[in-house]
């Protein structure tokens, strides 16, 4: 009955340890794809970080919308001093060509 215990007791534990190391195997496997998996995300927010920085610098070289604001105004102000000018000059083309016309006759 002894010999029957202990080769029970054996074999208890050899299933054991051949869970163990079953157990350990995918655990060290898991361990890995964990790392592979942070690794990849570390990268890829790196990446997101990169493009943050990007957006924030390309940010602060627009112009707000108060600089717009002041620009389009005085924009504004230098087209409708050309458009008198044309005005006026059209104006005065106008009345030489009505002058020439009253002369020949």
């Amino acid at each position: 009955m002894d010999i029957q215990s202990v080769s029970l007791k054996e074999y208890v534990e050899k299933i054991f340890d051949e869970k163990e190391k079953s157990y350990s195997s995918h655990l060290d496997s898991e361990r890995r794809v964990v790392d592979k998996a942070m690794e990849n995300l570390e990268r890829r927010l790196d990446a997101l970080n990169n493009l943050r920085q990007e957006v924030l610098s390309d940010r602060s070289e627009y112009l707000t919308k108060a600089e717009y604001a002041a620009d389009h105004k005085t924009v504004g102000i230098k087209i409708d001093n050309h458009s008198k000018l044309i005005y006026i000059g059209l104006g005065m083309v106008l009345v030489l060509e009505i002058m020439f016309r009253l002369v020949k006759f």
